[in-house]
C-alpha cells in the first residue's frame, strides 16, 4: 500500500505488482483541516495523519477515524518501530517533538527542538531508541529518547527555509543525506555528525522550492 498527501484530504491506494498499476481504496477529506503528512504504521493496517489540528488515526479496513492528540499543528510524522508501533514521533510547526503512545493515549515526551520539525527519521538499527529530526531553518538534530533536554548531535550545513523534502539515511544507518534550498546534496556520517560529501544537484533559484 501506498499513500498520497492532498490539502484536506488524504488518498489510499494499492499497487498490484502483476500488472504495475496502481488501484484506488480509499479518500478521507476533510473540510475543517488540513492534513499535513501521513505514515503508515509497521504492524497494523493503520495510518497516522498529522493536521493543522493534531493526530488523527485511521484504521484503512473499516475507515473508522479515531483523535488521538488535538492542540498541535503536525507537520511530521514516524511510527516508531522500536515500540512495537505503538508509539508515534510527532513533529509540530512550533518546534516541539512529542512521542504519542497509542495504548495509554497520551503524550509520554516533549521536547523543543528550533523552529518548525518537518521530517522525522527513526534510527531503527541504533542500540538506543533515537531518531532524527530535521526543521525549517536547515536545523538537523539527533535525539536519544531516553535523554531529550538537548540532542546528541547536530549536522551542521543543511539550507532550509521552507521545503519539506525529507532527509534520508543509507540501509546500514551510516549516512545521512539531505538536499538543501541552495541546491547543494550533502551528506553527514551519522555517528560523528562529520560532513563527509557535498555536490550540487541544482542551480540555485530562490524563486523555487526544492
Amino acid at each position: 500500500n501506498v499513500y498520497c498527501e492532498s490539502p484536506g484530504g488524504i488518498d489510499i491506494m494499492s499497487f498490484n505488482h502483476d500488472t504495475n498499476e496502481f488501484r484506488y481504496r480509499k479518500k478521507w477529506m476533510s473540510a475543517k483541516e488540513t492534513y499535513w503528512t501521513c505514515c503508515w504504521s509497521p504492524v497494523r493496517e493503520e495510518l497516522a495523519a498529522g493536521s493543522s489540528k493534531g493526530v488523527t488515526i485511521f484504521d484503512v479496513s473499516s475507515g473508522r477515524r479515531t483523535r488521538e492528540e488535538s492542540g498541535y499543528e503536525v507537520m511530521a510524522q514516524s511510527y516508531l518501530p522500536k515500540n512495537g508501533g505503538s508509539v508515534i514521533a510527532n513533529g509540530c510547526r512550533d518546534g516541539t517533538l512529542r512521542l504519542l503512545d497509542l495504548r495509554s493515549q497520551r503524550c509520554t515526551m516533549e521536547t523543543r527542538t528550533s523552529r518548525g520539525v518537518c521530517a522525522i527519521v527513526p534510527l531503527c538499527q541504533q542500540p538506543s531508541d533515537s531518531l532524527l529530526a530535521a526543521c525549517m531553518n536547515g536545523a538537523i538534530t539527533r535525539w536519544d529518547l531516553r535523554f531529550t533536554g538537548s540532542p546528541t548531535m547536530r549536522y551542521e550545513g543543511h539550507q532550509n527555509s521552507h521545503s519539506v523534502v525529507r532527509p534520508v539515511v543509507d540501509h546500514e544507518e551510516r549516512v545521512l543525506y539531505a538536499c538543501g534550498v541552495d541546491g547543494m546534496l550533502r551528506g553527514w556520517d551519522v555517528e560523528s555528525g562529520k560532513r563527509i560529501a557535498e555536490t550540487r544537484y541544482k542551480q540555485r533559484n530562490p524563486d523555487r522550492d526544492v
